[in-house]
C-alpha cells in the first residue's frame, strides 16, 4: 500500500540537470554494498570512493586492461558508439549494477575512456597513476559538483568548508542504516521519459533499463544534453523533485531475468530484510546522546545539539524544534 502511494504522483522538476540522476546512482554503486547480493556476481564493496566498481582490487586490475594498461573499449561499427567490452551482452567490469541502464553503462564507460586518455596523451607514465589521477578527479567532481547539487548550500558548507573531519574517516564499514539509506532519494529524481538523445526523441524507462545487451545505436548519450554543456541552443532536461515520491514508470522496471520490479516496494522491502528501524525510532537512534549515537559510531562526529543559525538556514520559519 505504501509503494502504491508513493507512485501515485510525479512532482515537477527542480532545477538540477538529468544527467546528476545517474551520476548519483553510479557513486553509489561505487561505495554501497548491494542490497540482494547475488554469491560470485557482487563485490566487497568499501565506502573510501576509490572507483572499485571501475578498476576493481589488486590482481583483478590487471584482467580488465590490456597490456598497456588500457580499458579496451569497443564499437560494433565503424563508426557506431562505444561500448562496454561484452560476453553475449554482459559487460566485463567490476560492477554489474553498473549496466542497470545505459546511462549508467555510459557514465562507466566515461570513466574508463578519462582513464585512457590520461595514460595515452602522457599526463601519467603507468596505469597506477593514471588510475590515481582519475580517481582524484571523480572524488573532486562527487564533492565539488556532486554534492553541491543536491546538498542545501548551508549543509554543503557546514560539512565540506567549515569541518575538515570528514576527509578521515575512520576504516570501518558503513552502519546499515547509512548504507541502506545512501542514494535512496535518487529515484525520486528519475524521470517518466527522457528527451536528451540525439538520435531518438522520448526515450522510456523501459528503453533505458536494457542491462547485459549491446548498446543501441539510438541510445548513445550526448553527456552535453545531461549536465548542461554551455553550447548554442543545448537543450538540457532538469531531474525530478527529492521528494517522497516517484515516478508511476517505476512501478515497472525491467531486469535481465526479463521480469519487471517495483523499485519502491523493493526498497520498502529491503528495509524490512535488513531490520532496519521505524523512522522515528531511527532518528532517536541517530541522534542518542553522547555515547551510542549512530552518527558518532559510524563516523566518528557527534550531532550538534543546537544547529542555532544553521537550523534557521535550513528550515527558516518552520516551527520545527531541533
Amino acid at each position: 500500500t505504501l509503494a502504491q502511494a508513493m507512485t501515485e504522483s510525479s512532482h515537477v522538476a527542480r532545477f538540477i540537470d538529468v544527467g546528476y540522476t545517474y551520476l548519483g546512482q553510479f557513486i553509489a554503486h561505487d561505495i554501497v554494498p548491494q542490497t540482494n547480493p547475488i554469491p560470485g556476481q557482487s563485490r566487497d564493496v568499501l565506502p573510501y570512493l576509490s572507483m572499485d566498481s571501475v578498476y576493481a582490487k589488486g590482481n583483478q586490475t590487471a584482467t580488465l586492461q590490456d597490456a598497456r594498461g588500457l580499458f579496451p573499449i569497443r564499437r560494433m561499427t565503424p563508426h557506431g558508439p562505444e561500448d562496454l567490452p561484452r560476453t553475449n551482452g554482459v559487460p566485463n567490469i567490476p560492477e554489474l549494477r553498473n549496466d542497470d541502464n545505459v546511462i549508467v553503462s555510459q557514465l562507466h564507460l566515461f570513466w574508463q575512456r578519462l582513464h585512457n586518455t590520461v595514460l595515452q596523451r602522457g599526463y601519467a607514465s603507468t596505469a597506477g597513476e593514471a588510475r590515481m589521477m582519475t580517481t582524484l578527479v571523480f572524488q573532486l567532481v562527487v564533492v565539488e559538483d556532486y554534492l553541491r547539487q543536491v546538498l542545501a548550500p548551508a549543509v554543503f558548507d557546514s560539512v565540506f568548508r567549515f569541518n575538515q573531519r570528514w576527509l578521515n574517516l575512520p576504516s570501518r564499514p558503513i552502519a546499515r542504516e547509512f548504507a541502506h539509506a545512501a542514494f535512496r532519494f535518487g529515484h525520486s529524481m528519475v524521470r517518466p521519459f527522457y528527451e536528451s538523445f540525439p538520435q531518438k526523441p522520448d526515450v522510456t524507462l523501459p528503453e533505458l533499463f536494457q542491462s547485459h545487451r549491446n548498446l543501441d545505436p539510438r541510445l548513445a548519450l550526448d553527456f552535453r544534453r545531461m549536465f548542461g554543456w554551455p553550447v548554442p541552443n543545448n537543450r538540457v532536461e532538469d531531474a525530478m523533485t527529492i521528494d517522497p515520491f516517484i515516478t508511476r514508470e517505476m512501478r515497472q522496471v525491467p531486469i535481465p531475468t526479463g521480469a519487471t520490479i517495483n523499485i519502491a516496494e523493493m526498497n520498502l522491502r529491503a528495509g524490512i530484510a535488513a531490520q532496519l528501524p521505524p523512522g522515528k525510532a531511527y532518528v532517536q537512534q541517530l541522534l542518542a546522546g553522547p555515547t551510542g549515537s549512530k552518527l558518532e559510531a559510524a563516523f566518528g562526529v557527534r550531532p550538534l545539539p543546537d544547529l542555532g543559525p544553521l537550523a534557521e538556514k535550513l528550515m527558516p520559519s518552520s516551527g520545527i524544534t531541533i
